[in-house]
């Protein structure tokens, strides 16, 4: 979600955290490598195939860049099979980062 909202923010914090140093003139156009249309027109190039793993392939992978389409999908005992291995793999702040995005540092 925080990518979608504002994908170069983002794109700089993770660069920020983990010490890589980007040219302030590289920017525009790593971050347009990274738009969800971009990806998905080469995601064979970029992914290889995967058909393997995804009926469709990379086609299937990439499907919308839309979040929350897994509520459709999910039953209720899939959620809780999610809950349950959240809480017990996971600190609290990593499992709010993961389900609601946002800065955490």
């Amino acid at each position: 979600a925080d990518m979608l909202e504002d994908l170069e923010r983002e794109m700089r914090r993770v660069a920020d955290h983990i010490g890589v140093n980007v040219p302030e003139a590289e920017w525009p156009r790593l971050v347009d490598a990274c738009r969800f249309d971009y990806m998905k027109k080469e995601s064979e190039r970029l992914l290889g195939d995967m058909s393997f793993a995804f009926k469709g392939g990379t086609n299937t992978f990439m499907n919308s860049g839309t979040n929350g389409r897994w509520r459709d999908l999910l039953t209720d005992e899939d959620i809780e099979l999610y809950r349950d291995a959240m809480t017990r793999t996971l600190e609290p702040a990593c499992a709010r980062w993961l389900e609601s995005g946002g800065a955490t540092d």
